[in-house]
Protein backbone atom coordinates (compact mmCIF):
# COMPACT_ATOMS: atom_id res chain seq x y z
CA UNK A 1 0.00 0.00 0.00
CA UNK A 2 1.00 3.63 -0.63
CA UNK A 3 2.53 5.39 2.39
CA UNK A 4 0.34 8.28 3.35
CA UNK A 5 1.35 11.94 2.34
CA UNK A 6 2.69 13.88 4.64
CA UNK A 7 0.07 15.30 6.51
CA UNK A 8 0.91 19.48 7.22
CA UNK A 9 -2.40 20.93 7.06
CA UNK A 10 -5.76 19.58 9.11
CA UNK A 11 -8.74 22.17 8.49
CA UNK A 12 -11.93 21.74 10.00
CA UNK A 13 -15.08 23.58 9.15
CA UNK A 14 -18.63 23.51 8.29
CA UNK A 15 -20.05 22.43 4.78
CA UNK A 16 -16.30 21.43 3.53
CA UNK A 17 -17.24 18.52 2.00
CA UNK A 18 -19.56 20.82 -0.56
CA UNK A 19 -16.95 22.98 -1.42
CA UNK A 20 -13.82 20.81 -1.72
CA UNK A 21 -12.96 20.32 -5.08
CA UNK A 22 -15.98 21.93 -6.55
CA UNK A 23 -13.95 23.90 -8.99
CA UNK A 24 -17.27 26.05 -9.14
CA UNK A 25 -16.83 27.23 -5.80
CA UNK A 26 -15.64 30.29 -5.01
CA UNK A 27 -14.58 29.34 -1.54
CA UNK A 28 -12.81 26.49 -3.30
CA UNK A 29 -10.78 28.79 -5.54
CA UNK A 30 -9.91 30.55 -2.71
CA UNK A 31 -8.98 27.69 -0.64
CA UNK A 32 -6.22 26.60 -3.89
CA UNK A 33 -4.75 30.13 -3.86
CA UNK A 34 -3.97 30.00 -0.04
CA UNK A 35 -2.41 26.49 -0.63
CA UNK A 36 -0.47 28.03 -3.29
CA UNK A 37 -0.04 31.22 -1.38
CA UNK A 38 1.55 28.88 1.76
CA UNK A 39 3.13 26.79 -0.12
CA UNK A 40 0.78 23.87 0.92
CA UNK A 41 0.57 20.90 -1.31
CA UNK A 42 -3.62 19.57 -1.57
CA UNK A 43 -2.40 16.11 -0.93
CA UNK A 44 -1.09 17.38 2.65
CA UNK A 45 -4.55 19.08 3.37
CA UNK A 46 -6.52 17.01 6.01
CA UNK A 47 -10.12 18.23 6.29
CA UNK A 48 -13.15 17.53 8.12
CA UNK A 49 -16.55 18.65 7.52
CA UNK A 50 -17.50 19.51 11.59
CA UNK A 51 -21.58 19.22 9.82
CA UNK A 52 -20.41 15.61 9.57
CA UNK A 53 -19.44 15.17 13.19
CA UNK A 54 -22.98 14.85 15.04
CA UNK A 55 -22.26 12.14 17.09
CA UNK A 56 -19.54 11.35 19.76
CA UNK A 57 -18.75 7.98 18.03
CA UNK A 58 -17.95 10.25 14.77
CA UNK A 59 -16.33 12.64 16.92
CA UNK A 60 -13.83 10.17 18.45
CA UNK A 61 -13.20 8.81 15.25
CA UNK A 62 -12.33 11.50 13.71
CA UNK A 63 -10.08 12.61 17.09
CA UNK A 64 -8.03 9.55 16.33
CA UNK A 65 -7.44 10.55 12.24
CA UNK A 66 -6.22 13.74 13.71
CA UNK A 67 -4.02 12.70 16.36
CA UNK A 68 -2.48 9.62 13.65
CA UNK A 69 -2.08 12.40 11.16
CA UNK A 70 1.16 13.72 13.23
CA UNK A 71 -0.12 17.35 13.45
CA UNK A 72 -0.09 19.08 16.35
CA UNK A 73 -2.08 22.03 14.93
CA UNK A 74 -5.30 22.33 13.79
CA UNK A 75 -7.17 25.09 11.86
CA UNK A 76 -11.03 24.90 12.67
CA UNK A 77 -13.18 27.26 10.74
CA UNK A 78 -16.33 26.11 13.21
CA UNK A 79 -14.77 27.15 16.62
CA UNK A 80 -17.90 26.67 18.27
CA UNK A 81 -18.52 23.42 17.43
CA UNK A 82 -18.13 20.68 20.38
CA UNK A 83 -15.36 18.46 18.25
CA UNK A 84 -12.61 21.79 19.30
CA UNK A 85 -13.00 20.73 23.01
CA UNK A 86 -12.43 17.37 22.34
CA UNK A 87 -9.60 17.91 20.12
CA UNK A 88 -8.06 20.91 22.65
CA UNK A 89 -7.48 17.88 24.79
CA UNK A 90 -4.39 16.68 22.41
CA UNK A 91 -3.83 19.15 19.87
CA UNK A 92 -3.38 23.10 19.55
CA UNK A 93 -6.67 24.16 17.99
CA UNK A 94 -5.88 27.66 16.19
CA UNK A 95 -9.51 29.83 15.01
CA UNK A 96 -9.89 30.48 11.86
CA UNK A 97 -12.48 32.72 9.81
CA UNK A 98 -14.70 30.01 7.03
CA UNK A 99 -13.82 30.76 3.65
CA UNK A 100 -17.22 32.61 3.29
CA UNK A 101 -15.99 35.18 5.79
CA UNK A 102 -12.40 35.04 4.05
CA UNK A 103 -14.26 35.84 0.39
CA UNK A 104 -15.35 39.36 2.04
CA UNK A 105 -13.00 40.73 4.68
CA UNK A 106 -9.97 41.17 4.10
CA UNK A 107 -8.86 41.81 7.76
CA UNK A 108 -10.10 38.02 8.30
CA UNK A 109 -7.70 37.02 5.50
CA UNK A 110 -4.80 39.00 6.95
CA UNK A 111 -5.80 37.73 10.35
CA UNK A 112 -6.17 34.07 8.93
CA UNK A 113 -2.65 34.26 7.00
CA UNK A 114 -1.25 34.82 10.30
CA UNK A 115 -2.94 31.79 11.93
CA UNK A 116 -1.39 29.69 9.30
CA UNK A 117 1.79 31.01 9.35
CA UNK A 118 1.81 30.09 13.06
CA UNK A 119 0.71 26.89 12.24
CA UNK A 120 3.82 26.52 10.20
CA UNK A 121 6.10 27.26 12.29
CA UNK A 122 5.38 24.19 14.44
CA UNK A 123 3.27 25.59 16.72
CA UNK A 124 5.27 27.51 18.76
CA UNK A 125 3.03 30.29 21.55
CA UNK A 126 2.40 33.74 20.39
Amino acid sequence: SDALPHIKVVLLGAGLNAIWENEASHEWMLWCNICVALNWPEEQVLYFDTDTLSTEEAMYATMEEVIESGVDSVLSMSFEHPFNEMLAQGVRVLEAADLSTLLVDPQAKQAFYRQALALQRGGESD
